[in-house]
């Protein structure tokens, strides 16, 4: 069998072929391409969409937030205006407490002056009374008396001026004040306080072993004479330094003691008219040895006396 000649297509017929077949993938292509981006499109206008529906959302809550704002600030606007009255009122109450402060203190001032008014008439009547009635004053006369009296004698017991019966009332006796109530009360006293300390202060001395050993006669109640040399501002009222011996020299480098202090209890009336330079009988207790510091800084010895009576003999 014999086979029958195949013929070729001819050129025209594979250019069509070949441009159908590019012309098939271009639209395959394309096609995709659409596709694709027909997706791309739908999904950017579903986000999109749902941007939109996010932004209505967004400014339904702004207008939500704010109306709520409004609301506070209107809130906010009504407390600033009651805070404000309240200031207001409050300022108003301070004024008010103040003005009735000051006048309460006012009426207080007024009282106080009242009750001293009244009590300085009251007073300058008694006074009046107590001056002017002889019994009130014979009774407040003999009080007096007896408590000079009862105090002369405490005082003589307890070998010093004591006045336990001193009455401020006593005062109101013309004439008569503290210091007159003690100078009655020294005056009966004093010269028996004295005798009876003088017997006693009658232990032999020899000034000499007292300045070398002033410890060994600690607590011999003495007689001396001495002559004062220190007696001011330093030393007290009721002390001074001086020199000492069983008797009067007329030259101070003559006394055994050269370096005395002595010291007697406040209030020391003995010693009312004793002065430097003065040469003075004393009845004195030996309290031992006394170091002290000088004014140009070194240390002094002394012999110490506690001084229990006094007697001026030469006024210098």
């Amino acid at each position: 069998m014999n086979a029958e000649p195949v013929t070729p297509p001819s050129s025209s017929r594979r250019d069509r072929r070949t441009f159908l077949v590019i012309t098939a993938v271009i639209v395959a292509v394309l096609g995709g391409v659409a596709v694709n981006n027909y997706a791309t499109n739908q999904q950017t206008l579903d986000n999109l969409a749902a941007a939109r529906s996010d932004v209505a959302e967004l400014e339904e809550d702004k207008e939500a937030l704010s109306s709520a704002l409004d609301g506070v600030t209107t809130e906010r606007d009504e407390l600033v205006a009651l805070l404000d009255d309240a200031t207001g009122q409050l300022d108003e109450t301070t004024t008010q407490l103040a003005d009735a402060h000051a006048d309460n203190a006012a009426l207080l001032e007024e009282r106080d002056d009242a009750l001293a008014a009244q009590e300085a008439a009251m007073a300058q009547t008694v006074a009046l009374r107590e001056q002017y009635d002889p019994q009130i004053a014979a009774e407040r006369q003999a009080a007096y008396d007896a408590g000079v009296a009862a105090d002369c004698a405490s005082s003589i017991d307890a070998g010093a001026i004591r006045l336990p019966s001193w009455d401020d009332d006593f005062a109101s006796i013309d004439g008569l004040d503290r210091q007159t109530y003690e100078t009655a009360v020294d005056a009966c006293a004093s010269p028996v306080i004295a005798q009876g300390v003088r017997g006693r202060c009658q232990d032999p001395v020899d000034v000499e072993q007292v300045v070398r050993d002033p410890d060994a006669f600690t607590g011999d109640c003495v007689e001396l004479v001495v002559d004062i040399v220190q007696f001011d501002q330093a030393t007290g009222p009721c002390g001074f330094r001086a020199y000492f011996d069983t008797t009067a020299h007329r030259w101070s480098h003559d006394y055994k003691g050269d370096n005395g202090i002595f010291a007697a209890a406040d209030p020391c009336p003995f010693l009312t008219a004793v002065g430097v330079d003065d040469v003075v009988r004393i009845w004195a207790e030996i309290r031992g040895e006394l170091s002290y510091s000088t004014t140009l800084g070194g240390t002094s010895h002394a012999v110490s006396f506690h001084v229990v009576d006094a007697e001026l003999i030469t006024d210098n």
